[in-house]
């Protein structure tokens, strides 16, 4: 596995990420599902040869895992307000 923590997240950072992966598991193809996040958007000349990025569909909850939880964090906010 590979983790790097940064602060925040724009095109540097994660052009950044990207490449220390790259240099870190250099023979492994890596596909790399992400969302349409300004940071996300790199041009191909701008990624290593073995990392491809899988875009999500914009407005897509059903395939993103984590936006599920929105709809439980909703869900027990309203029950304690009342």
């Amino acid at each position: 596995s590979f983790f790097w923590e940064f602060s925040h997240l724009d095109k540097i950072c994660f052009q950044a990420y990207l490449e220390q992966l790259s240099l870190e598991y250099p023979d492994e193809l890596h596909i790399i599902q992400v969302d349409n996040a300004g940071g996300h958007l790199l041009s191909k000349s701008e990624l290593p040869d073995n990392i491809i990025l899988l875009f999500q569909p914009p407005h897509c909850p059903e395939v993103n895992p984590t936006e599920r939880v929105w709809e439980y964090i909703k869900e027990f906010l309203a029950k304690v307000s009342l």
